[in-house]
C-alpha cells in the first residue's frame, strides 16, 4: 500500500512540474519527418536571425532534447541542441507548427 501510495506522488509530483514548464519532453527521432523538419527549419530561421544580428555561423552537432508544448493553435517544440560556436555552446530555439514560425532563440 505504502508503494502505491509513493507511486502515485511521484506521478503527480512529476505531472506538477511538467506543467509548470508547460513543455513536456518528447523523445528525439531524427527518422521522424514531422521533428526533423521543425529541427531543420528552426535551426536555419535561427542562424539566419543571428548572422543578421551580427553572429558568426555555427556548426550543429546533436539534438541534445526536445519537448513540446500544446498551445491553442497548433504545438509549440523546443529543441536545445549542441553546437559549435567559438567553444561548445547550446542552442535552444522554439518553433511554433502551424503556421511554422520561430518563436524565439538564444545560445548559452
Amino acid at each position: 500500500m505504502k508503494f502505491l501510495i509513493g507511486v502515485i506522488f511521484a506521478l503527480a509530483v512529476c505531472s506538477f512540474a511538467s506543467a509548470q514548464s508547460g513543455f513536456t519532453p518528447i523523445q528525439w527521432n531524427p527518422h521522424n519527418t514531422t521533428l526533423w523538419n521543425l529541427y531543420s527549419d528552426g535551426s536555419e530561421f535561427a542562424q539566419m536571425d543571428a548572422i543578421a544580428q551580427g553572429q558568426s555561423e555555427w556548426v550543429l552537432i546533436q539534438v541534445d532534447n526536445v519537448a513540446v508544448q500544446q498551445v491553442a493553435n497548433g504545438n509549440n517544440y523546443q529543441f536545445n541542441v549542441e553546437i559549435i560556436n567559438n567553444g561548445a555552446q547550446t542552442l535552444n530555439f522554439v518553433i511554433h507548427d502551424s503556421p511554422l514560425t520561430l518563436l524565439s532563440w538564444s545560445v548559452n
